[in-house]
Protein backbone atom coordinates (compact mmCIF):
# COMPACT_ATOMS: atom_id res chain seq x y z
CA UNK A 1 0.00 0.00 0.00
CA UNK A 2 2.95 2.33 0.82
CA UNK A 3 4.89 1.75 -2.28
CA UNK A 4 1.10 2.80 -4.09
CA UNK A 5 0.87 5.96 -2.54
CA UNK A 6 4.25 7.02 -3.65
CA UNK A 7 3.58 5.55 -7.39
CA UNK A 8 0.66 8.28 -7.54
CA UNK A 9 2.73 10.98 -5.04
CA UNK A 10 5.62 10.44 -8.10
CA UNK A 11 2.74 10.20 -11.00
CA UNK A 12 0.77 13.24 -9.71
CA UNK A 13 4.21 15.45 -9.40
CA UNK A 14 4.89 14.69 -13.28
CA UNK A 15 2.00 15.72 -14.17
CA UNK A 16 1.72 18.95 -12.54
CA UNK A 17 5.27 19.54 -14.12
CA UNK A 18 4.18 18.62 -17.13
CA UNK A 19 0.79 21.56 -16.67
CA UNK A 20 3.96 23.87 -15.45
CA UNK A 21 5.97 23.36 -18.74
CA UNK A 22 2.88 24.11 -21.05
CA UNK A 23 1.74 26.43 -19.07
CA UNK A 24 4.82 28.52 -19.38
CA UNK A 25 5.78 27.88 -22.80
CA UNK A 26 2.20 29.27 -23.48
CA UNK A 27 2.99 32.27 -21.71
CA UNK A 28 5.94 33.05 -22.39
CA UNK A 29 6.94 31.38 -26.24
CA UNK A 30 10.05 30.88 -27.58
CA UNK A 31 11.61 33.39 -29.61
CA UNK A 32 10.90 32.36 -33.55
CA UNK A 33 14.51 33.56 -35.01
CA UNK A 34 15.50 31.22 -37.65
CA UNK A 35 19.10 29.36 -36.03
CA UNK A 36 19.56 27.11 -39.19
CA UNK A 37 22.50 29.07 -40.09
CA UNK A 38 24.11 28.91 -37.04
CA UNK A 39 26.55 26.40 -36.48
CA UNK A 40 29.35 26.79 -33.83
CA UNK A 41 32.49 26.18 -34.81
CA UNK A 42 34.10 22.60 -33.35
CA UNK A 43 36.99 24.20 -32.11
CA UNK A 44 35.48 27.03 -30.08
CA UNK A 45 33.25 24.35 -28.24
CA UNK A 46 34.03 23.99 -24.66
CA UNK A 47 37.30 26.55 -24.99
CA UNK A 48 38.61 28.63 -22.73
CA UNK A 49 36.63 31.36 -25.17
CA UNK A 50 33.09 29.44 -23.92
CA UNK A 51 34.21 29.60 -20.24
CA UNK A 52 34.35 33.58 -21.06
CA UNK A 53 31.23 33.75 -22.47
CA UNK A 54 29.15 31.43 -19.51
CA UNK A 55 31.92 33.52 -16.27
CA UNK A 56 30.39 36.93 -17.98
CA UNK A 57 26.81 36.32 -18.42
CA UNK A 58 25.43 37.92 -15.37
CA UNK A 59 28.17 40.25 -14.98
CA UNK A 60 27.20 44.30 -15.20
CA UNK A 61 29.21 45.88 -18.48
CA UNK A 62 31.96 48.01 -17.75
CA UNK A 63 31.70 52.08 -17.57
CA UNK A 64 34.87 53.68 -19.40
CA UNK A 65 36.50 56.14 -16.61
CA UNK A 66 35.57 59.21 -19.01
CA UNK A 67 33.23 60.08 -21.14
CA UNK A 68 29.61 60.38 -22.07
CA UNK A 69 28.51 56.78 -20.77
CA UNK A 70 30.70 57.76 -17.78
CA UNK A 71 28.91 60.95 -17.44
CA UNK A 72 25.31 59.91 -18.16
CA UNK A 73 26.22 56.70 -15.14
CA UNK A 74 27.28 59.49 -12.52
CA UNK A 75 24.28 61.85 -13.16
CA UNK A 76 22.34 58.76 -12.48
CA UNK A 77 24.26 58.01 -9.13
CA UNK A 78 23.70 61.69 -8.62
CA UNK A 79 19.74 61.39 -8.42
CA UNK A 80 20.29 57.84 -6.81
CA UNK A 81 22.22 59.66 -3.69
CA UNK A 82 19.64 62.42 -3.67
CA UNK A 83 16.84 59.92 -3.68
CA UNK A 84 18.77 57.95 -0.85
CA UNK A 85 19.29 61.34 1.44
CA UNK A 86 15.29 61.76 1.23
CA UNK A 87 14.39 58.32 1.68
CA UNK A 88 16.56 58.21 4.68
CA UNK A 89 15.60 61.61 5.91
CA UNK A 90 12.15 60.45 5.57
CA UNK A 91 12.49 57.33 7.49
CA UNK A 92 14.40 58.90 10.66
CA UNK A 93 11.27 61.55 10.52
CA UNK A 94 8.92 58.46 10.63
CA UNK A 95 10.77 56.96 13.23
CA UNK A 96 11.04 60.64 15.63
CA UNK A 97 7.19 60.77 15.07
CA UNK A 98 6.29 57.18 15.77
CA UNK A 99 9.11 55.60 18.11
CA UNK A 100 9.84 52.96 15.44
CA UNK A 101 10.81 52.62 11.78
CA UNK A 102 8.12 51.35 8.78
CA UNK A 103 7.26 48.31 8.47
CA UNK A 104 7.41 49.28 4.86
CA UNK A 105 8.34 52.37 2.62
CA UNK A 106 4.64 52.80 1.74
CA UNK A 107 4.44 54.42 5.55
CA UNK A 108 6.47 57.14 4.59
CA UNK A 109 3.50 58.61 1.87
CA UNK A 110 2.71 61.07 2.10
CA UNK A 111 3.60 62.33 5.52
CA UNK A 112 6.98 61.97 5.01
CA UNK A 113 7.10 61.71 1.24
CA UNK A 114 5.35 63.28 -1.57
CA UNK A 115 5.96 60.03 -3.42
CA UNK A 116 8.91 57.09 -3.59
CA UNK A 117 11.71 57.63 -5.66
CA UNK A 118 12.52 55.10 -8.28
CA UNK A 119 15.80 54.23 -9.46
CA UNK A 120 17.00 56.38 -12.51
CA UNK A 121 17.83 53.65 -14.64
CA UNK A 122 14.92 51.41 -16.00
CA UNK A 123 15.73 47.78 -15.29
CA UNK A 124 17.92 48.60 -12.35
CA UNK A 125 18.05 47.83 -8.88
CA UNK A 126 15.70 49.47 -6.63
CA UNK A 127 16.03 50.97 -3.57
CA UNK A 128 15.69 48.08 -0.99
CA UNK A 129 14.26 49.29 2.49
CA UNK A 130 14.23 46.10 4.82
CA UNK A 131 12.97 46.60 8.64
CA UNK A 132 14.71 44.28 10.64
CA UNK A 133 13.43 43.28 14.29
CA UNK A 134 10.19 42.20 16.15
CA UNK A 135 7.83 44.64 14.98
CA UNK A 136 7.32 47.53 15.77
CA UNK A 137 11.08 47.87 14.04
CA UNK A 138 13.83 49.19 15.84
CA UNK A 139 16.44 48.97 12.96
CA UNK A 140 16.54 49.11 9.42
CA UNK A 141 18.87 48.69 6.69
CA UNK A 142 18.51 50.47 3.14
CA UNK A 143 20.68 49.25 0.10
CA UNK A 144 21.21 50.53 -2.93
CA UNK A 145 23.69 50.45 -6.10
CA UNK A 146 25.94 52.97 -7.56
CA UNK A 147 27.41 52.70 -11.05
CA UNK A 148 30.64 54.81 -11.01
CA UNK A 149 30.19 56.26 -7.61
CA UNK A 150 29.48 60.05 -6.22
CA UNK A 151 30.66 61.81 -2.69
CA UNK A 152 33.35 59.66 -1.65
CA UNK A 153 31.31 56.61 -1.87
CA UNK A 154 32.70 53.86 -4.62
CA UNK A 155 30.72 52.20 -7.41
CA UNK A 156 28.89 49.04 -6.15
CA UNK A 157 26.26 47.84 -3.11
CA UNK A 158 25.88 50.09 -0.54
CA UNK A 159 23.54 50.01 3.20
CA UNK A 160 22.01 52.89 5.11
CA UNK A 161 21.23 52.03 8.44
CA UNK A 162 20.28 54.50 11.31
CA UNK A 163 24.05 54.86 12.32
CA UNK A 164 25.07 56.04 8.92
CA UNK A 165 23.94 56.81 5.34
CA UNK A 166 26.62 54.55 4.00
CA UNK A 167 28.20 51.39 4.76
CA UNK A 168 30.38 48.39 3.07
Amino acid sequence: MKGDMRKLYLLGGIVIGGVAVVAYFLLFPPDKTDTTNISPDPASVGSENTNEVIENINTEPEIPDSGPLHDAARARDVRRMADIQSIYAAINDYHGVNGHYPSNMDQLVPDHLSGLPANPEPGGMDYVYTPIGIEPAQFFSLYYRFEVGVENIGAGDHEATPESLTSF
